[in-house]
C-alpha cells in the first residue's frame, strides 16, 4: 500500500505547476485560473468522507481501484479542456478520483495494522504520501518545461496505471 499511495499522491500533485499555466495558456483571467485551480480541492473535500464511509460498505479493493482508474483516465482529457466550464468539469473529476483513493488507501494501512504497529505503519504512509506529493509537481513541471502540456498531463496517468497493474497482480 505504501507503493500505491505513493503513486497515488505522486499523480495528485503532478498537475500542480501545471493546470495553472494551461489555463493561462487558454487566455483565461486570473480569477477563472484560481477557480480551475481550486475546483479540485472542493470535491475532494466535498467528496472525501462519502467516499471514505462507502468504501466501508462496498469494500477496500473496489474504491481503491476505482480511485487509481479516475487518476488514469481523467488526465488524459485535460488536453481536451479548453474553456473555463470543461476544465472546471475534468479537475472536479479529478478530484474526485483523490476523494475516492485518499480514505480507501488510509482505511486498508489501518485495517492491517495492529494496534501495536498502527503508530509505525501509518508513519510509513504517510511518509509515502508525502514523498508523492514532492515527486508529483517536479515531475509535471519538468515534463512542462521539456515537452509541453500533452505529454505533462499524460505522464500524471502513468503513477496511477503503475498502482493498478500492481494491486492488480495481488
Amino acid at each position: 500500500i505504501y507503493l500505491i499511495a505513493f503513486a497515488g499522491f505522486t499523480s495528485f500533485s503532478w498537475l500542480f505547476p501545471v493546470v495553472p499555466y494551461y489555463a493561462s495558456s487558454l487566455g483565461l483571467n486570473a480569477a477563472d485560473v484560481g477557480l480551475i485551480v481550486s475546483i479540485y480541492s472542493y470535491m475532494n473535500a466535498a467528496a472525501i468522507l462519502p467516499c471514505g464511509i462507502l468504501s466501508d460498505r462496498w469494500g477496500r479493493r473496489t474504491f481503491l481501484i476505482t480511485g487509481l482508474t479516475l487518476s488514469t483516465v481523467i488526465p488524459l482529457i485535460y488536453p481536451l479542456a479548453g474553456d473555463v466550464f470543461t476544465l472546471c468539469v475534468v479537475r472536479a473529476l479529478h478530484g474526485l478520483g483523490s476523494a475516492v483513493f485518499i480514505p480507501t488507501a488510509l482505511a486498508i494501512v489501518t485495517d492491517v495494522a495492529s494496534p501495536e504497529t498502527r503508530g509505525r505503519v501509518l508513519g510509513w504512509y504517510t511518509a509515502s504520501a508525502q514523498l508523492g506529493l514532492m515527486a508529483g509537481p517536479a515531475a509535471g513541471g519538468f515534463l512542462l518545461q521539456q515537452f509541453g502540456f500533452q505529454v505533462a498531463f499524460y505522464g500524471c496517468s502513468l503513477p496511477p496505471l503503475l498502482g493498478l497493474i500492481f494491486i492488480s497482480s495481488r
